[in-house]
């Protein structure tokens, strides 16, 4: 567990993407703040992102994010993602774009980046899951769930173009309260 360095248990994939015109398989595994790319249909793993573990050495999460979800691949070619960014707690959770290595010396670099400060309240703990997609005009429509339960599209200029938050009425107070 990239918080505690203790073993993680609970090891599983949480997202995967396959780009059909690359024959690539992308597996995203949150608990690790791994992803593997994977060459379709072979099974051979072609690159792994994220902080390669060492014996001995205290896990602090990945430099570029940190218990991720829904990565994917725009049309263009950059890999994104919905960071949870929980390694660096109490730093907000941010959506990224990055770009993949170009060859065996070069490393995934992060070309655009938002931070999601005022899409939710996380006073009351880490966030938790997320979702992100690309539309047609390369601004990104991203869902949050706990504790922030917005969903929003923000466009390459860092600018919010349509916000909501997922509410349901409590029926005991007759108070509308975030989902």
């Amino acid at each position: 567990d990239p918080l505690s360095g203790m073993p993680e248990p609970d090891i599983h994939d949480n997202a995967f993407f396959f780009d059909e015109e690359n024959k690539n398989l992308y597996i995203s595994y949150k608990r690790i703040s791994r992803i593997l790319k994977i060459k379709y249909p072979e099974g051979k793993v072609i690159n792994t992102y994220g902080e390669i573990y060492k014996s001995g050495v205290p896990v602090t999460g990945n430099k570029l994010f940190c218990y991720q979800h829904a990565c994917k691949v725009s049309p263009k070619g950059y890999l994104y993602l919905f960071n949870n960014n929980d390694c660096r707690w109490p730093d907000h959770p941010t959506v990224i774009r990055m770009q993949e290595p170009l060859s065996e010396k070069d490393s995934l670099k992060k070309v655009w980046e938002y931070e999601c400060s005022d899409e939710g309240n996380f006073e009351n703990g880490f966030p938790s899951g997320g979702n992100v997609l690309e539309l047609p005009d390369c601004s990104l429509f991203v869902s949050m769930a706990y504790p922030g339960s917005s969903v929003f599209i923000v466009n390459k200029k860092k600018e919010i173009l349509w916000k909501a938050v997922a509410e349901k009425l409590n029926p005991i107070n007759r108070q509308w309260e975030s989902i």
